[in-house]
């Protein structure tokens, strides 16, 4: 096995492993059948699945009057079919339609199966453009995520509004844990699954060196709260994980319900304190 490091990549600060696997490496691995389910479930109780539709609702609360979105690395599909019942124009990009197939069959003929960059280079060439794009947890696996931040912006227009979400990894919160010596692994390091690893600063950082304004700063449940207890923390304790999950879930899932307006106040305040477990950043191009 490779022998990787992990080192910092340049004046934005992230992180990034040393060497970098090629692309022929990543394909074999990616064939691999846990990639293929990844954690897609065949059926979701009720909460998980309001759960799912949460990032949806996070959506539509902040772009209110869009009517186009495409989701790049869709997954299982609940983003698209929140926007398909509401009327919008949806697009879909992922490597795989089996979480589609499962949930969404119906989607189907709305999103393109096969590798991203390839598919992308198509869509460009049609000179279609999209009222919002969404990124969930693609970028941190990629070798070159600048790539994929060129490619966005060869499909918005000037009002088109970009929601990225990745890992909140080498946080103030995850020091602290390291700090009182709370865990026993630095568990958000997943190689050769994350290529790069981003915070809330360096992040920032690295959209604005790529030409991208800031337009919000969200954060999803700062699960990582239960690592503080020895009774709940899932590092020390993996049985402890499951529970972890479902409170994240609970909790949400009954702010949303309560209030949705509350919901996102929420996740502004997760963002704006930087402990959210995923960064939720809603950006545009500069042009």
């Amino acid at each position: 096995m490779t022998d990787y490091r992990i080192v910092q990549e340049n004046e934005a600060g992230y992180r990034v492993i040393q060497p970098k696997p090629s692309i022929e490496e990543l394909a074999f691995y990616y064939k691999d059948a846990y990639h293929q389910v990844g954690t897609y479930a065949p059926t979701y109780s009720e909460t998980e699945k309001l759960y799912r539709f949460l990032p949806a609702c996070e959506i539509e609360a902040m772009v209110p009057n869009g009517k186009s979105i495409i989701d790049i690395g869709c997954g299982e599909g609940f983003i698209l079919e929140h926007f398909f019942n509401k009327g919008w124009e949806v697009a879909g990009l992922d490597f795989s339609l089996k979480g589609i197939m499962n949930h969404f069959p119906h989607l189907a003929k709305n999103v393109v199966e096969g590798d991203i960059f390839v598919e992308f280079e198509k869509i460009i060439k049609t000179g279609k453009k999209f009222d919002v794009i969404n990124c969930s947890n693609v970028i941190e696996h990629l070798i070159d995520p600048v790539e994929l931040l060129n490619l966005i912006k060869q499909i918005s227009h000037p009002g088109t509004m970009i929601r990225l979400q990745l890992p909140n990894d080498f946080s103030w919160m995850q020091s602290v844990l390291e700090k009182h010596k709370l865990i026993n692994s630095q568990y958000w390091i997943a190689i050769p699954d994350h290529l790069s690893y981003f915070n809330y600063e360096n992040l920032k950082v690295f959209l604005q060196e790529n030409q991208f304004t800031i337009h919000e700063q969200l954060g999803d449940f700062p699960i990582e709260m239960f690592l503080l207890n020895s009774s709940s923390n899932y590092n020390v304790n993996k049985s402890t994980g499951k529970g972890a999950h479902e409170a994240r879930m609970l909790f949400e899932t009954e702010m949303y319900k309560r209030s949705p307006a509350d919901f996102l106040k929420s996740r502004k305040a997760y963002g704006n304190l930087e402990i959210g477990r995923n960064i939720i950043l809603y950006f545009r191009s500069n042009g």
